[in-house]
């Protein structure tokens, strides 16, 4: 059983005094001399414009005008994942409720964060960056690359680069695209690509600085017309924020990574490298959410209908929504929050694409609905899938609910023949019988008469005569025998992603395996969206846009040209677009531990009411509890069943979630519980400790001391362990690499095992 037991604070080598004695403006790393060039063009060793300091405003008396990056909220003070509130981690705010700066120098992107104090220790301040204009799992704008978070430090929801200020070490770029394990790209040295200045503003009451780095804008690989977006967020040690210890995201609150994440990036307007050559706050006002478009809608419609509900972070109740035919407005509706909307419409035609999108007063309009296509087919009008009575032999086909004025169509599809019953009544389709909408008809004679059907993989569906809408398809395969003889039926295709078969509106790509060669057509509601060929036995439809409720199956054909190389065709089963449930977070020790006889304890970003089940990992259900209203659930909450848990020793437990009728979520990460100790041991450090120590020792008192694990913690973050003899522990060396500095200012605790 892991145990925090003492706690020590590092003494300051600089008195207060002389950090608040210095003027606003002032470079003080590296201490003593001018910053690098790019950072301070005029190499009088101050950030703004002159050595008389910034005065009362430090965006606009800078030297170098950045652009103000907006925030969703004014920055928070204290709104950290972990870190001691105010000081080297947490980004804090000025008048504006700013942070947070980019600017263009015209080779170089140049980053500026404003923190609430400096430390000599090393620490991670990063700049994250969307590139595709998609984050999340779920909506318009879901990335097909989102990584769900399990363990609380791991997940991406959709970021491709990150620039990382690693103090004491290196600024690095990262390639973090689809994965929690950055990959590096390159990296520069601290003293030419980074400085920190003391800031005008003194959020918590005592001094701010700023964090200023750069990199080479052609290092990200992307053109500098690209729309891009960014979040900056601090680490507690020196290393990318995707796959961290994360402690504050820039301009949002909340105790979900992810979810803050997602919500910082959807509500800023997209800009470009170009357009961050002058100060201001020209980025724009943050983004209104999206509304939702309904369809189907057809070209006769007289009205388009849809839904709008405020972001989570908006104080705004109402908003006027745009509608667009491609790229022209056709309409705005005023709406509340919650509510419906309606706007007149005329004029449409088959293949028009509509979105929508919102505006709050004071905020930008630059998020679109879901895209909805024109068409006087769908799901609701056109006619039902042919019924066959007879598809077992080889005479001939059946069916049995035909509507008067609708076309009955059968295409061989090995041979590319088509044939139907207005073309052909009197010969290969015989007379109907039975009234609409049950009508029996029959094609080469029915179950039992005629000549045999010549062999291929037919295609059989209705078309409605007047609107011109066909049906989904029944398949038939008439194998024939002797020269006449198919290859045989094409297997079913596999889904393999979605791994899980679940499929939600963050799916927009879909990956299997088919007979190579064969066709793959993708219905959506009975209505082909994506059409693609299987190569090397794979196949992928992507660009997907789901919605909930949806249904989609897929097709195979493979016709060669040549009877005897082809084949009849295979479908997969009809799938539901269901929502989706992201996985539960299990609260862990700084070293990933549970605690033994304690709660199971975790966090989600679903709704209060979720359904959390967790799992010893021998896949045996322990407990269900639920999430609570701030994010939060337990094992020994009230109401959990069958009863009340706490977690075992040498055990090893996972969670997943269910949020109403969503798809279940995928499982947690499997975390352990820490071997048991005495219940009476205890420990201390040896202080004082400074930030030149080289070694930190103490001592422990209790039972069974011998081959105790002592792990020592610097702001939480472990620096070093020893494994005891006896009573003492240590030392344990720290100063001599960047991740195992200790430094003043540094809570320094210990933990048992």
């Amino acid at each position: 059983m892991k145990k925090l037991l003492s706690v020590i604070t590092l003494y300051w080598v600089l008195s207060s005094f002389n950090l608040f004695a210095q003027t606003p403006g002032i470079i003080v790393r590296p201490a003593g001399s001018s910053g690098p060039a790019v950072l301070d063009p005029n190499a009088d060793a101050y950030t703004s414009k002159t050595t008389a300091g910034f005065g009362t405003d430090d965006i606009l008396n800078s030297e170098i005008l950045y652009k103000v990056v907006p925030p969703v909220i004014a920055e928070p003070t204290g709104d950290l994942l972990r870190g001691p509130n105010g000081k080297y981690s947490d980004i804090v705010k000025t008048v504006d409720g700013s942070g947070f700066y980019l600017f263009n120098d015209g080779t170089n992107l140049l980053c500026r964060i404003r923190m609430g104090g400096i430390v000599s220790g090393s620490k991670g301040y990063s700049i994250l960056i969307d590139t595709d204009s998609k984050i999340g799992n779920t909506g318009a704008y879901a990335d097909p690359n989102y990584v769900a978070a399990t363990n609380g430090v791991n997940g991406n929801p959709g970021f491709e680069l990150e620039v990382v200020f690693e103090s004491n070490f290196r600024i690095a770029v990262y390639n973090v695209d689809g994965t929690s394990t950055p990959v590096l790209v390159t990296s520069y040295a601290i003293n030419t690509n980074s400085q920190i200045s003391v800031a005008a503003s003194s959020d918590g009451g005592d001094a701010d600085y700023f964090y200023d780095f750069y990199v080479p804008f052609s290092v990200l690989g992307i053109s500098a017309a690209t729309p891009i977006r960014v979040s900056a967020t601090t680490v507690m040690s020196p290393q990318a924020a995707i796959g961290g210890p994360k402690s504050d995201i820039y301009g949002v609150s909340g105790n979900d990574y992810m979810t803050q994440w997602t919500t910082a990036i959807s509500s800023q307007p997209p800009f470009t490298f170009n357009s961050l050559s002058s100060g201001g706050s020209g980025l724009g006002a943050i983004c209104t959410d999206a509304p939702v478009l309904n369809g189907p809608v057809t070209p006769s419609a007289t009205t388009v209908t849809g839904t709008w509900t405020k972001a989570t972070t908006s104080s705004l109740s109402s908003a006027t929504i745009t509608l667009y035919k491609g790229a022209v407005s056709i309409g705005t509706a005023t709406v509340s929050s919650g509510a419906s909307w309606s706007i007149s419409v005329s004029g449409l035609a088959n293949a028009d694409v509509l979105t929508a999108k919102a505006q709050a007063s004071g905020e930008s309009m630059c998020l679109s609905s879901n895209a909805v296509t024109v068409s006087a087919c769908n799901s609701a009008n056109m006619p039902s899938t042919p019924i066959l009575s007879c598809t077992s032999g080889s005479k001939g086909i059946s069916g049995t609910n035909l509507t008067t004025g609708w076309t009955i169509h059968a295409d061989n599809v090995t041979r590319s023949t088509a044939e139907n019953s207005v073309a052909n009544t009197g010969g290969f389709f015989g007379a109907n019988t039975g009234t609409s909408p049950n009508i029996t008809w029959q094609y080469s004679g029915g179950c039992s008469t005629g000549s045999p059907l010549t062999s291929g993989s037919y295609k059989i569906y209705y078309t409605d005569n007047i609107t011109g809408c066909n049906s989904q398809p029944a398949y038939f395969c008439a194998a024939g025998n002797g020269g006449n003889a198919l290859a045989g039926s094409l297997a079913v295709p596999t889904i393999t992603s979605p791994s899980t078969g679940v499929y939600t509106p963050a799916t927009t790509s879909i990956t299997g395996s088919a007979t190579t060669g064969a066709t793959l057509s993708l219905y959506i509601n009975g209505i082909v969206a994506k059409t693609t060929t299987a190569a090397a036995g794979t196949f992928t439809f992507s660009g997907l846009t789901f919605l909930i409720g949806q249904q989609f199956y897929i097709v195979a054909e493979l016709n060669s040209g040549t009877v005897g190389t082809s084949y009849c065709a295979s479908q997969t089963t009809t799938a539901t677009i269901t929502c989706f449930t992201s996985a539960p977070v299990i609260t862990t020790s700084s070293s990933n531990q549970l605690t033994t006889g304690a709660a199971i304890t975790g966090t989600s970003a679903e709704p209060t009411g979720t359904v959390i089940k967790v799992y010893k990992s021998a896949n045996t259900l322990v407990a269900t509890t639920t999430v609570q209203s701030n994010g939060a659930w337990s094992t020994t909450n009230a109401g959990t069943t069958p009863a009340t848990y706490t977690a075992l020793a040498a055990t090893s437990y996972f969670a997943n979630a269910q949020n109403g009728s969503c798809g279940l979520s995928e499982n947690s990460s499997t975390v352990a519980t820490a071997s048991a100790t005495g219940s009476a041991r205890c420990g201390t450090i040896t202080g004082p400790v400074t930030e030149t120590a080289t070694t930190v020792s103490g001592t422990l008192s209790g039972t069974t001391l011998a081959g105790t694990v002592v792990t020592l913690y610097a702001d939480g973050i472990s620096v070093g362990t020893y494994t005891t003899a006896n009573n003492a522990w240590g030392p344990i060396t720290v100063n001599t690499t960047v991740n195992n500095s200790v430094y003043a200012g540094a809570v320094l605790t210990i933990g048992i095992a």
